[in-house]
């Protein structure tokens, strides 16, 4: 049993994240539902809201800003997932994978436990996507 990289199928635009605490677009592009990049994990209210409810061990949210410069527009409705929890090569074969985990990866790649990925899979955030292990990576 491994646990499940975590992508949106919908690609977006890579973010920044500013000194204030805000993430600028670097270019112009979409957002997306789920958005990671290089120390991020960004979520739409909805699904943070959904998550925070699972009450799973070891993550919280912080309300987050998405700025488009080129418009000078902020956009309120996401927030930004911290996981406390970490996935290394070492610990891959050892993580505990009953239950809803998550863990963390390389500071910007979320992984599941097969049950979280279960509930995720079944409710109405269909824009995830979900790999067993490390195969998205090759």
């Amino acid at each position: 049993m491994y646990p499940y990289s975590v992508e949106s199928k919908i690609k977006a635009v890579d973010l920044y994240q500013l000194k204030d605490g805000r993430f600028q677009m670097i270019k112009d592009g979409n957002l997306s539902s789920y958005m990671s990049g290089c120390d991020y994990i960004l979520l739409e209210n909805k699904l943070a809201d959904y998550l925070d409810s699972l009450n799973i061990s070891q993550i919280e949210f912080k309300n987050a800003i998405v700025w488009n410069r080129g418009l000078n527009e902020e956009y309120d409705n996401y927030k930004q997932l911290i996981v406390r929890k970490y996935l290394t090569e070492e610990n891959f074969v050892t993580l505990n994978l009953k239950g809803l985990q998550m863990y963390l990866y390389g500071g910007g790649h979320l992984f599941v436990s097969p049950q979280l990925k279960e509930l995720l899979e079944n409710s109405e955030f269909d824009y995830l996507l979900f790999s067993a292990g490390f195969s998205r990576f090759a």
